[in-house]
């Protein structure tokens, strides 16, 4: 099947990037998924439709 990788999802708190983190979900490629967000909500809350998903946003504010 070869190698996975990991994803890095930058502004993952708007729209865009809620859609790219669910196209990611599924693909046989991806290993993990990192979704970065300045947005003080969980995941869960700013994307209801991708509950139960686990995934947990990383703070863009600690990267500058």
């Amino acid at each position: 099947m070869g190698k996975k990788i990991v994803a890095g999802i930058v502004g993952a708190g708007g729209y865009t990037g809620g859609e790219v983190c669910r196209l990611l979900l599924n693909h046989p490629k991806i290993n993990n998924i990192f979704p970065f967000s300045r947005v003080d909500q969980s995941f869960e809350q700013v994307h209801p439709n991708l509950f139960g998903t686990n995934l947990k946003f990383f703070n863009t504010k600690t990267l500058t």
